[in-house]
């Protein structure tokens, strides 16, 4: 139980980078930071900037019986951070419960709702005239043969909320690119054991650099506190995974698309509109917003500058610090975790590139100076991988000689 007088932050997901990067982000507060996770032994969950760590069952129900376990507990009101879709999701179904013991904010439950599951925001953009790819939603096996036998290839498969099974059964892949009909039988797992309820989605042409994004935190009133802008450089996997390179931006374009989405949608909290620009007709196409809590590469913009998890724990306190967010510089941020097999299988993006950035505040994922056990962690888990697949190939080749 943390010391009387000392504001305590809940963050969910301790277990991930984003979790770890809403810590790091908020350190020099001074702040109680309690860590919620499945797995304490992963890298992220071995910060030092954890005061705390509380190991749930990693159902969005268990994350939201064990917040309110520890704040019927804590004695004075804790700021809540969720860093995964289905955890935000859990906390605005609940959020009456929720909010009697932790401050925080969030869009109404029907925008929340209407934002989170893609093919209502799908819907509700196309009615506003906002720039979408086309896209179904499907819910069974059936209903995705239907889909596939009509449709325009190439297109994108993704589970409508990321889910801790999509998680598990595809790790790396954040979406499934399939350039024909025949692709889907490769996939290797059933995609309905993943998600209860997928989007297929068309294929925006373009490279891992033609996605750019806009970080936002929005204040209770719908007011724009603070926003960083960014694309990517590199994806793991290549053209349709998670960041692996990106950097900072001067993109008005894509900020006023932001501020327009988001105007409409009648958003508060922290959150993020990620938009492909098409190789083809250059336009800017929405690819999906983030709702309710930090993204993978929301860490470029601490490094740039611009600390949205601070605006938004002064903000959730009500203090008058909210809209003092930093003034924005270039940045990095790389994902030393992903990017030697997103260099490698890029075929243009050589680690001679990243000369080129050293101009600019660079930070990583896993490594930092100031708490460097969640990089040596990662560095041992590699390690030991590596040790156990060459003993698993010399153990065969013994096995095969005669």
């Amino acid at each position: 139980m943390p010391p009387t007088g000392k504001k305590t932050v809940v963050i969910t997901g301790s277990d991930y980078v984003t979790g770890l990067g809403a810590a790091r982000a908020l350190r020099k507060l001074g702040l109680q930071i309690i860590g919620l996770c499945a797995d304490p032994k992963q890298p992220c969950a071995r910060s030092r900037f954890w005061s705390r760590i509380v190991t749930v069952d990693g159902t969005p129900d268990g994350y939201v019986e064990k917040l309110i376990e520890l704040g019927s507990q804590m004695p004075d009101r804790s700021v809540l951070f969720p860093s995964q879709d289905e955890v935000v999701q859990a906390v605005s179904d609940r959020r009456e419960e929720l909010e009697e013991y932790y401050d925080f904010v969030l869009p109404s439950k029907p925008a929340l709702d209407r934002m989170m599951k893609k093919i209502a925001f799908h819907r509700w953009a196309v009615e506003r005239g906002f720039p979408v790819p086309q896209s179904c939603e499907v819910g069974s096996p059936t209903e995705l043969d239907r889909v596939l036998d009509t449709v325009e290839y190439p297109v994108i498969i993704k589970p409508v909320l990321r889910t801790r099974s999509w998680c598990k059964l595809c790790p790396v892949d954040k979406v499934l690119k399939l350039n024909a009909r025949a692709e889907l039988a490769t996939i290797g797992f059933d995609l309905f054991e993943a998600a209860p309820d997928l989007l297929v989605q068309q294929w925006i042409p373009g490279d891992d650099a033609d996605v750019h994004f806009c970080l936002v935190y929005y204040d209770r009133e719908g007011h724009e506190l603070a926003y960083y802008t960014g694309r990517k450089l590199l994806q793991w996997p290549p053209r349709c995974g998670s960041t692996a390179v990106t950097v900072s931006t001067v993109n008005d374009d894509v900020h006023r698309l932001t501020q327009d989405v988001f105007r409409e949608a009648e958003f508060h909290g922290l959150g993020s509109l990620e938009v492909k620009q098409s190789s083809e007709d250059k336009r800017y196409y929405i690819t999906e917003p983030t709702v309710g809590r930090n993204d993978l590469q929301s860490f470029l913009a601490v490094g740039g500058g611009v600390n949205l998890s601070a605006t938004a724990y002064f903000d959730a306190v009500n203090s008058g610090q909210a809209a003092s967010a930093g003034r924005a510089r270039r940045a990095t941020w790389l994902n030393e975790y992903s990017l030697p097999a997103a260099i490698k299988q890029s075929g243009r993006f050589k680690y001679r590139h990243l000369l080129r950035l050293l101009g600019k505040r660079m930070s990583l994922a896993y490594f930092s100076f100031a708490d460097p056990m969640p990089f040596c962690h990662l560095l041992k888990r590699s390690i030991g991988n590596k040790l156990k697949k060459f003993g698993g190939r010399v153990f065969k080749k013994i096995l095969r000689r005669p």
